[in-house]
């Protein structure tokens, strides 16, 4: 039978030997009670606060149990310094100080560190620095016997559980964490779905379980997950310089636009902050060293240049990656100012040297056997071209639409960027609306003269280059609201030329 109160003569015991120096009170053998952890704690006026949490939130179940497990717990006088502050989320902070293992401050080895699953299953940091230990950078000041289900550690503070990236983009950038939230989609689970039977097609029909998967995540990095040992880092305008960047640019854009707020929240998800991701995120735990190159890789093994200016004194560690804040960010005028709509977007291929029009923003009118071409030629842009090639003298019905997304509204210069080697009378529409051509508002125009040059709409006269291309260009001012615009080339017969058929290096709205 036990002895009421040896629990406690234990502890005090125990304590009463404890020195300042860790390395005293910490031996290579550790003492050993038969008892369990919550019968000595219930009985320690000093960690009353801490039983009395661990009841409120009724986590005092698995300290109970004969499960083994690790604590770390403040005292009284550290619990009564963190109510003072913001206690916001105060049971994961609970669950964040339990470790469901064994485990020994001394299997971390002199200045190494150790990460440590916890009860609210975020990893917590362990470190040993000249023979004193830390929990996520506050002192461990006391160890416990040996007990039947664990042991307990003495901490000077109570530990704040560190976010991960996604949770840190929740608190302090709303508008990245809402898009990388929008990337949400369903899929379906193969493992728990059960195949029925196939198809005339010869599909597999499942009895279908889907799951929600994020594909922003699933193409970067799984910044809502935690790892023992792999990270991620991030470089993003903080949330003052970012809407600072988005003030300067309504004012640029003037108009309706006033400030941050009138920016379509469409624009910032589909343009802005995929080019922030996709130039400011990358593998492991990046220092200032690692910055130092013009050129680096992200995290999708792409080569970018690193032009980003950066407070290396920002840095926030999360408990999956560090963020580092811009020391001044501006938006450049590349990603709003001018739209560029490349065609060989718009076609696959289908055999050896044979291509279609994909499905989606492409629209066909009249006839439909006349398939795109895709060519390799020199200053072309992208050093590519598509064209489409009719019969000698066709003079039937043919109209070709493209349509470019995300596009703010303004005053543009349309560039259409041909060859004047395949020819064809063409009218040009934007959003249904005819577009007055050159300085001399022609509404149609025949490619071929492309060979004398080009009376632009501002003036001069554009001229071809030495392998044929060369500017059409237009003003365009029926753009009032935010999102797709449809290109629609119309044809009206023949041209001049040899070759007869539609030609397109690209296509572009330009700010005025």
């Amino acid at each position: 039978m036990k002895t009421p109160g040896l629990p406690l003569l234990i502890i005090l015991i125990f304590f009463a030997a404890c020195t300042a120096k860790w390395e005293n009170h910490y031996g290579e053998t550790e003492e050993s009670v038969d008892v369990k952890l919550w019968d000595t704690l219930k009985s320690m006026d000093k960690y009353s606060e801490y039983i009395k949490y661990m009841e409120f939130f009724k986590l005092d179940t698995f300290i109970k149990s004969s499960d083994t497990k690790t604590l770390f717990i403040p005292t009284n006088e550290a619990f009564i310094d963190y109510l003072g502050e913001d206690t916001t989320g105060f049971r994961e902070t609970m669950m964040y100080q339990i470790i469901p293992t064994f485990f020994l401050l001394r299997n971390v080895e002199n200045n190494q560190s150790r990460r440590l699953l916890t009860f609210s299953e975020k990893y917590v940091l362990i470190q040993n620095s000249d023979n004193i230990y830390y929990i996520d950078g506050i002192e461990i000041t006391r160890s416990s016997p040996l007990f039947l289900d664990g042991k307990f550690y003495e901490i000077e503070r109570v530990v704040r559980p560190i976010p991960n990236l996604y949770e840190y983009l929740k608190w302090n950038h709303p508008p990245i964490h809402n898009y990388i939230d929008l990337q949400d989609t369903m899929i379906l689970d193969l493992e728990k779905s059960k195949p029925l039977h196939f198809n005339e097609q010869g599909e597999t029909v499942y009895d279908s379980v889907t799951i929600i998967s994020n594909t922003w995540e699933q193409e970067y990095f799984p910044i809502s997950k935690e790892f023992r040992n792999i990270f991620a880092t991030l470089i993003i305008p903080d949330l003052s310089i970012y809407e600072a960047a988005l003030d300067e640019m309504s004012q640029v854009l003037g108009g309706n636009y006033k400030s941050h707020e009138d920016i379509p929240s469409q624009w910032q998800n589909n343009v802005l902050i995929p080019f922030l991701l996709y130039k400011g995120t990358f593998g492991g735990l990046m220092n200032p060293v690692d910055f130092k190159k013009e050129i680096i890789t992200n995290i999708l093994s792409d080569t970018i240049i690193f032009d980003i200016d950066v407070d290396f004194t920002s840095r926030e560690v999360c408990t999956n990656g560090w963020v580092y804040d811009y020391t001044s960010f501006s938006i450049g005028d590349s990603l709003y100012s001018q739209n560029i709509l490349e065609p060989e977007e718009f076609v696959e291929n289908i055999g050896f040297n044979r291509y279609t029009w994909i499905d989606e923003g492409v629209t066909l009118e009249g006839n439909l056997n006349f398939q795109p071409v895709k060519q390799m030629i020199p200053n072309a842009s992208n050093d590519t071209i598509i064209s489409v090639k009719f019969n000698k003298g066709y003079n039937g019905d043919y109209a070709l639409s493209l349509t470019m997304k995300n596009v703010l509204p303004q005053k543009y210069r349309m560039i259409w960027r041909t060859q004047y080697r395949i020819s064809g009378v063409y009218s040009i529409y934007v959003n249904g609306v005819k577009v007055l051509l050159g300085l001399e508002q022609l509404e149609e125009f025949d490619s071929f003269n492309l060979i004398n040059g080009f009376y632009s709409v501002l003036g001069n006269v554009l001229q071809p280059d030495k392998t044929g291309f060369c500017d059409i260009d237009g003003w365009v001012e029926n753009l009032t609201e935010y999102g797709d615009v449809t290109f629609r080339f119309e044809y009206h017969g023949p041209g001049l030329g040899f070759d007869n058929g539609l030609s397109i290096d690209y296509i572009g709205l330009f700010r005025e």
